[in-house]
């Protein structure tokens, strides 16, 4: 997609931002947990939290390769010390995250608009696909600044991931496993 005018941009920016977020933008916190959604960080509780599946997504207008996109993420993972499995949902019941970059191009030639869409999931026994709160960004710039983002967005999504899985004597709100929370879903 090529984008033209500052009104072809405006227009792709309300299709890509949904109109609920558009007035408090500015002050959405970065965080599930800064939210105060208690309920989304039960959600994160896993057995296992030192291994994470994700599946990654980079749209074809993209200046940024998938390949590079995929090492921003391990690179995450690994120093948060997770162990990352690279394109892993399809076990149902299974916690994940999912991270997709979209772009369009800009008239300019030498930036994109750019969305990152960053969420845990989980695939229901009935084999829905459930996501959760979205760590995403809306930008413009080039691979190094989708990089960054994603890099950025990713951080916040694992920040909540380990405060929840943290054991009680340290702040979180304790190991517990699947069954434990019984109820709770994404």
């Amino acid at each position: 997609m090529h984008i033209s005018s500052l009104a072809q941009t405006a227009t792709l920016l309300a299709i890509l931002m949904p109109a609920f977020l558009m007035p408090d933008l500015m002050s959405a916190p970065a965080t599930a947990s800064a939210a105060g959604l208690e309920w989304h960080q039960e959600a994160l509780v896993v057995e296992k939290p030192d291994e994470l599946g994700y599946y990654t997504h980079v749209d074809a207008d993209c200046p940024i390769t998938r390949e590079t996109v995929i090492s921003t993420i391990d690179g995450v993972l690994i120093r948060s010390r997770i162990s990352p499995i690279v394109d892993s949902y399809s076990d149902a019941e299974q916690l994940f995250i999912e991270i997709n970059v979209y772009c369009a191009e800009m008239s300019n030639g030498s930036e994109v608009i750019f969305e990152t869409d960053v969420r845990f999931g989980i695939v229901a026994r009935n084999m829905d696909l459930v996501l959760n709160w979205d760590y995403g960004s809306l930008s413009h710039g080039n691979a190094a600044d989708i990089d960054a983002t994603v890099r950025r967005d990713v951080e916040d999504a694992i920040t909540d991931y380990l405060k929840a899985n943290m054991p009680v004597n340290q702040g979180g709100s304790g190991t517990r496993s699947r069954q434990e929370i019984e109820g709770t879903r994404l």
